[in-house]
């Protein structure tokens, strides 16, 4: 792992080292097109070192090193500036690109250590005012030329296991945010924000008319690569049975952050089940619904939309009814095996008037069983009782 301290040391030394005995008046001169400028502040006595041309090291009390040939270009979202920070490193520019494909810089590690890492970056924020921000690495790639099938990455973090690698595991990136102990309150904990920001427009359409081949999402779960043959994996997204503490909802949609459909199913999604909660412990409900809303189903010609299920404002069950704009279940409705009426006796009826109309109830003491005679109680009859908008009659 390199540390920057060591590193300037190392190169103080290299390239700011005294001549060579055979008295030559120059410094070490530097590879040609690797270093183009350094410089080095916090030295009381800075190192003596004498023009030696274009590839020669410079001194002065500016905060940099600089590494690499081309000209500073500040990318879109980036709010530093070149002449800021301790280490700059280029490597071609916008009308020289570099014709590599070599990495400006590498940090490795090989280690037998229990914890290490390759490169470590910390930030401390002291900066209390609104929107006031730290970010220990930025990273963004800017595409100014497109192309078929191209794309650019801000990251790209990979874990990967080998053949040697018995019982290992890998994690491409975790994103962690934590409180410590005597910390305020936290406003927010967030592990990974996903953010997409498409100002070209249009708007996105519903899911109807998702277009696999040109999208905008913030999170996007890929199996396999192209051609390495990969197998099937578990899940796109599993929250951790291994977690210390349970999370308190699995998936929430947070107020004004969906327009159309919290979680839909394109056409071509095909699958055995598409909710499956038959093996979980439910102390509660396996759904709850808003009132006054449908339960709906595709029709036989699957161009439109039935009501099959809804709870009224009443809270009446309706079975095929359906709200403005939308369409009824009008067919019959089938029944696989008999259906049995919750029995009462005649003075437990409620009211019946206009609005209960059609009703049906089982009671156990009719006084007489004479078909759509008015019902009375009293009896040992077992009828039907039927509401036809005025009074309960025999059925």
């Amino acid at each position: 792992m390199f540390h920057l301290p060591a590193l300037l040391l190392a190169l103080l030394y290299l390239f700011a080292a005294p001549a060579s005995a055979a008295g030559s008046s120059k410094a070490h001169s530097l590879p040609k097109r690797t270093i183009e400028t350094l410089r080095v502040q916090g030295r009381s006595q800075p190192p003596s070192v004498t023009e030696g041309g274009d590839n020669s090291p410079q001194v002065d009390a500016r905060p940099r090193i600089r590494i690499g040939v081309g000209t500073y270009q500040q990318s879109p979202n980036y709010s530093g500036t070149s002449a800021g920070p301790p280490l700059l490193v280029t490597q071609g520019t916008i009308a020289d690109p570099a014709a590599t494909s070599t990495a400006s810089g590498v940090f490795q590690i090989t280690t037998t250590e229990h914890s290490a890492q390759a490169l470590a970056a910390m930030g401390w924020k002291t900066n209390r005012n609104t929107n006031a921000r730290l970010s220990a690495i930025f990273g963004e790639a800017v595409d100014i030329i497109g192309g078929e099938s191209s794309f650019v990455e801000g990251g790209r973090f990979q874990g990967t296991l080998v053949d040697s690698s018995a019982n290992g595991s890998a994690y491409g990136t975790i994103c962690a945010a934590g409180a410590q102990k005597g910390a305020a309150t936290p406003r927010y904990l967030i592990g990974c924000e996903a953010n997409t920001v498409n100002q070209r427009g249009p708007d996105a359409p519903t899911f109807t008319r998702f277009n696999k081949g040109s999208y905008t999402a913030g999170f996007v779960a890929t199996n396999g690569c192209h051609g390495c043959n990969a197998f099937v994996a578990d899940a796109a997204f599993v929250t951790n049975p291994y977690g210390e503490r349970p999370f308190q909802t699995g998936f929430l949609i947070g107020e004004g952050s969906v327009t159309d459909t919290g979680i839909a199913f394109r056409p071509g999604a095909s699958m055995a089940t598409g909710i499956d909660m038959g093996r979980a412990t439910l102390s509660s409900a396996a759904l709850i619904i808003p009132n006054n809303a449908q339960i709906m189903s595709r029709n036989g010609q699957n161009n439109a939309n039935l009501a099959i299920l809804a709870v009224d404002r009443s809270n009446n069950l309706e079975i095929g009814a359906g709200i403005s704009g939308q369409a009824i279940f009008s067919e019959r409705v089938r029944f696989a095996n008999e259906i049995t009426l919750a029995r009462m006796k005649v003075a437990s009826l409620p009211n019946c008037g206009t609005a209960q109309e059609g009703t049906l109830e089982a009671v156990t003491d009719a006084l007489n069983a004479t078909f759509n005679s008015p019902l009375r109680g009293g009896g040992g009859n077992h009828v039907m009782a039927y509401c036809n908008g005025s009074q309960w009659t025999v059925h």
